[in-house]
C-alpha cells in the first residue's frame, strides 16, 4: 500500500515507514548499559589502555575530587601496570634560527579588519631557570600590560585590545620568551610602535618607580597567594611547576620567593631579555 512504501526524511537520510516507527518507539528511551557484561568491560579496559599507553615522558597524573576508598587498588591496576611508549622528542641541536640577530619583521595575513602587532623577545637560557626568575618574568609581563594600557590606549587612544605573555620552559631546552601585543588599525601601526619602543626603552634604562615595583609584587601576591587553594590552581598550575622544577611549591614557598624579589632583580631581568636591537616584530594584517 501507499503507507508501506512512503519514504520519510530523517537527518538528510531517506527511511522506510518501518524505520520511521521504529525510531519513534526507541528515540526517547535511553539504552541501559550492562556494566557486568564481559564484552562491555573488556571494551572499556581496552579503550583505557589505548589512552594511557602513550608517551608518559615529562608527564604526571593528578587525580582529585571524591575518590573511592579503593583508589590505590584502582591506580595499581589501571595505571601502575601500564607500559608507556617512549617517544624521544629531544633534538641534538637547538633551533638557533628562532633567536633573532637583529630586528626581524614578519608580516602575516588574517581574516580580520584590524591588525595585531606583537613585539616578541626570546632566548635560550644556559642554566635551568628558577621559580624566582619565572615570577620576575610574570611581573614584567604584568607591568608592561599596564604601561600599554595607560600610554598607548588611555593616553593616545590608538588600540582596541592588548595582551602580554611570559613563557618559561625547561624541556627540551631551557627557553623563555616575552610577548607584548596589541590590536590596532593599520594606519596607526607606526605611531604605536614608536610608543611601544619608548615604553620598553624606559624599562631597559631602569626607569621603574617604587610605586610601580610595589604594584608588581602586589599583583604576584594576588595571583600566587590569594588563589593558591583554588581548584584550577591546584589542578593546573602546581603540576606544571612540578614538571618544570621537580617540586610541589607550598604557599610559603611563593610568599618567600616574592618577598626576595628586589627592584634590581627586575631591572636586571629586563635587560637580560629585552634587547631592542634583536627581537621579532610580527604584524598580522587584514586580508
Amino acid at each position: 500500500s501507499f503507507e508501506r512504501t512512503k519514504k520519510y526524511k530523517y537527518r538528510g537520510k531517506t527511511d522506510s515507514i518501518e524505520d520511521y516507527y521504529s525510531r519513534l518507539n526507541n528515540y526517547y528511551l535511553p539504552k541501559k548499559v550492562d556494566t557486568l557484561n564481559a564484552a562491555y568491560y573488556l571494551e572499556r579496559l581496552h579503550n583505557l589502555k589505548k589512552k594511557i599507553n602513550t608517551n608518559f615522558y615529562y608527564s604526571i597524573f593528578y587525580l582529585g575530587g571524591n575518590l573511592p576508598d579503593d583508589i590505590e587498588d584502582i591506580l595499581s591496576v589501571y595505571f601502575a601496570s601500564a607500559t608507556s611508549k617512549y617517544e624521544n622528542i629531544y633534538v641534538d641541536e637547538k633551533q638557533t634560527d628562532i633567536i633573532p640577530k637583529s630586528v626581524v619583521q614578519k608580516n602575516l595575513i588574517w581574516k580580520r579588519k584590524v591588525c595585531i602587532a606583537d613585539h616578541f623577545f626570546n632566548k635560550y637560557n644556559e642554566f635551568k631557570p628558577s621559580l624566582k626568575e619565572e615570577l620576575i618574568l610574570k611581573a614584567i609581563k604584568g607591568y608592561t600590560l599596564n604601561m600599554i594600557f595607560e600610554i598607548i590606549r588611555e593616553k593616545h587612544g590608538l588600540i582596541y585590545a592588548m595582551g602580554t605573555t611570559a613563557d618559561v620552559r625547561t624541556y627540551p631546552f631551557n627557553y623563555s620568551s616575552l610577548s607584548f601585543r596589541y590590536m590596532i588599525d593599520e594606519n596607526n601601526l607606526e605611531v604605536a610602535k614608536k610608543l611601544m619602543l619608548g615604553i620598553l626603552k624606559d624599562m631597559v634604562d631602569g626607569n621603574i618607580s617604587d610605586v610601580d615595583f610595589n604594584r608588581m609584587k602586589a599583583e604576584l601576591s594576588n595571583e600566587y597567594l590569594m588563589y593558591y587553594y583554588d581548584d584550577k590552581y591546584v589542578n593546573e598550575m602546581l603540576p606544571q611547576l612540578y614538571l618544570k622544577y621537580g617540586k610541589v611549591f607550598s604557599r610559603k614557598d611563593f610568599a618567600d620567593t616574592i618577598d626576595s624579589i628586589s627592584k634590581e632583580d627586575v631591572i636586571k631581568t629586563i635587560q637580560d631579555y629585552i634587547d631592542l636591537e634583536k627581537y621579532h616584530y610580527i604584524v598580522r594584517r587584514p586580508k
